[in-house]
């Protein structure tokens, strides 16, 4: 865990209460302004949760949905060719990683930051980088 004294078992204390881990997706631009001309950026999740900081002040963070848990990330160590970038013959590059429908199920989903990735307490603060209904409607048609 990250942050100071904060105690998994009990959920006390200062610091992360969710995992500190690698939490890449890709998401509607959260920074629009800023990074303009994506509409579509690569986000990471942050330590953030409501309680963070409870054990210092309690309500530490009363403005807490006024930003997204997801944030616009520009990692710097991708590679450009790995499994994902580097397909099958007679496949397009898009095959490893846009959504598509195979039978019923999204297949690549798990790339893209989705409503159901979050947690309930990220919902008000970060639906609205959310790709749901924002991708094109031929990814997700079960006819592709």
């Amino acid at each position: 865990q990250c942050h100071i004294n904060f105690d998994e078992e009990h959920k006390s204390g200062a610091g992360a209460q969710i995992p500190a881990y690698l939490g890449f997706k890709i998401a509607k631009n959260p920074i629009p302004d800023v990074k303009t001309g994506f509409d579509f950026v690569l986000v990471r999740r942050t330590l953030a949760a409501p309680e963070n900081w409870d054990a210092y002040k309690e309500n530490a963070y009363p403005n807490f949905d006024a930003l997204p848990t997801y944030n616009f990330t520009t990692p710097h160590n991708i590679l450009r060719w790995t499994d994902r970038t580097q397909v099958s013959e007679g496949k397009s590059c898009s095959s490893n990683c846009h959504v598509r429908n195979e039978g019923g199920t999204l297949v690549n989903k798990e790339l893209y930051l989705f409503q159901d990735d979050l947690l309930d307490w990220e919902l008000n603060a970060t639906t609205g980088i959310t790709v749901d209904g924002e991708l094109p409607e031929s990814w997700t048609n079960k006819n592709n």
